[in-house]
Order: structure tokens, then C-alpha cells, then sequence
């Protein structure tokens, strides 16, 4: 009984030390064959694919990507979202790529469609000639796609696509590792909600509300957008006796408001986010008479 007891507590010991060598973070199931595995570590993000060709005739497992505007074409691609750690930016090092020749004859990409603009008062203009004269897939699978700051913090999107060009010639991703190093995941608790608020007493807000103080809401994302009463307590806009003379403007219209007080939450619908030139939509929101 004691030497069995002293082999379960062996046992046990050595699974928790196996357990304590696992990577400090990893996304994406090991059975998950689409999509690519990334591993958070100190102070740098690994990510390995493997692109294993299909069976039977049946299309890759990329295709059903989602699609994004890469170089000027719309490629699949998977996007990674990372904030830099310290005042460098991220650096992306390929350690490992292997790819093949792209033999169908239907290229797996278009060229982008630049956007109409529409405004809210139903005009529509047409669009602008998409920025890159000559579109083409990058030369690398791995691209910068966009970049920023966001209250003092450096973020960091980046595109992996299976289809990328060297000399001109289409090749489709194999195998891929890269490390991107200065950097961690963008986790959950440092998304931004789609409306962003700030207070602005010094920018002008539109028509006869410019010289009120006003917290500005910018959408992002089409659809039901909740401000939380706190913030706006704490912003000194108002207070919770003031909280009926909450009014919303875009572009100089008042814009129907749903005050729950049970919930601490302001509600509106906000048709569209952006327009040809911009990513979001600036609403106002002040405190009436």
C-alpha cells in the first residue's frame, strides 16, 4: 500500500511538472488544419502553418478564409492583431517557408473594389481609383497590413495569406513559421469597445452644439452601440439627475437615445460606420437644456 501510494504521488508530481513546461499561450486546436498555430511567449509571438493539400479533388481549407485587401488585391488571409512591448516596433523574422507553384488556372485573388461612398442624406458618390497602380499578391505571406497608436499603445495588424508572388510568379504556402518579436496577442481585455468615447471641450462638435462641452462617440462598426452611464458620470458631462437631457447628434441630426438606467447603459442604433474617406462615424453626445 505504501509503495503504491508512493508511485501515484510520483505519478502525479511528474504531470504537473509537464504540465508547467506548456507554452504561456496557445491558440488555435491542433486538429484545427485551416487555421494557423499561434503561441504567445515572454516577449515575442510564434506562428506555424502547415497548408496540407487537399484530397480527392476538394478545395484547400484556406479558401474559406475570410478575404482581405492586401497590396491591392483581395486575398484569404488571417489576421493577428499584436501590441508592441516597449517604444520598438514589432519585427516579423520568417524562420521557416516552403511553397509551391500555383498551377490552376483561376487565380485565387482579385483586385480590390475600391467602396462607394453613401451619405446619410442618400447621396452616392462614386469611388476613388484604388491607390495601388498595379495590384498584385505581395512577395511575402506574411505583411504588415496596418498600424497605430490607441491612448499611448502601438498596435500592430498583420496578414498571413497562403498565396503570395516571387518574380511574378503566384506560389501557394506549404509549411510557414515566423516569429514576431517585441510584441504580445491583443487578448480580449485590451479590445476597445466599438464606441469609443472621449471628452472634447477644444474640438468643435457640428452645427449649433460647437460650443457645448460634448463627449465624442466614434463608431467603428455598424449596428446597436452601449455607452456605460459611468463614463459619462465620470467624463462631468452629467450626472444621474441629468441623464434625460442626454441628446445625440450626428452631422447636425439628432439621433434617437435609449437611456436604461437599470442596465447604467445608453443605447443607438447607428446605421453605418465610416465612409470613403474615413474608418468611423463621429457622433456627439451633450447635455441638453
Amino acid at each position: 500500500m505504501t509503495s503504491l501510494h508512493a508511485r501515484t504521488l510520483t505519478f502525479l508530481f511528474l504531470w504537473l511538472c509537464a504540465l508547467s513546461l506548456q507554452p504561456a499561450a496557445v491558440f488555435a486546436q491542433e486538429g484545427d488544419l485551416a487555421s494557423p498555430q499561434i503561441v504567445q511567449d515572454a516577449a515575442a509571438v510564434s506562428v506555424t502553418w502547415t497548408n496540407r493539400q487537399p484530397r480527392n479533388g476538394d478545395a484547400p481549407a484556406w479558401q474559406a478564409w475570410p478575404t482581405t485587401s492586401v497590396n491591392g488585391v483581395d486575398l484569404p488571409a488571417q489576421l493577428i492583431t499584436v501590441q508592441a512591448i516597449g517604444d520598438e516596433a514589432p519585427e516579423i523574422v520568417i524562420g521557416t517557408l516552403t511553397s509551391r507553384a500555383w498551377t490552376s488556372r483561376d487565380l485565387p485573388f482579385a483586385a480590390t473594389e475600391p467602396p462607394t461612398r453613401v451619405l446619410i442624406t442618400g447621396e452616392v458618390y462614386p469611388p476613388l481609383t484604388s491607390a495601388v497602380a498595379n495590384p498584385q499578391p505581395p512577395d511575402s505571406p506574411v505583411v504588415l497590413l496596418r498600424q497605430g497608436e490607441q491612448r499611448g499603445q502601438r498596435f500592430v495588424v498583420l496578414a498571413l495569406t497562403p498565396i503570395y508572388a516571387v518574380d511574378g510568379e503566384v506560389r501557394e504556402v506549404s509549411s510557414l513559421d515566423f516569429t514576431v518579436t517585441g510584441a504580445r496577442l491583443l487578448g480580449d481585455g485590451g479590445v476597445q469597445a466599438s464606441a469609443d468615447w472621449r471628452l472634447n471641450e477644444d474640438v468643435a462638435g457640428p452645427s449649433d452644439i460647437s460650443q457645448q462641452t460634448a463627449l465624442k462617440v466614434m463608431v467603428t462598426k455598424p449596428g446597436l452601440q452601449e455607452i456605460a452611464l459611468r463614463d459619462v458620470y465620470a467624463s462631468g458631462l452629467a450626472d444621474a439627475d441629468d441623464v434625460a437631457r442626454l441628446q445625440l447628434y450626428v452631422n447636425a441630426d439628432q439621433v434617437a437615445l435609449e437611456v436604461d438606467e437599470a442596465a447604467g447603459r445608453l443605447r443607438f442604433f447607428a446605421p453605418q460606420a465610416g465612409d470613403r474617406w474615413n474608418d468611423a462615424t463621429t457622433y456627439w453626445l451633450i447635455r441638453g437644456d
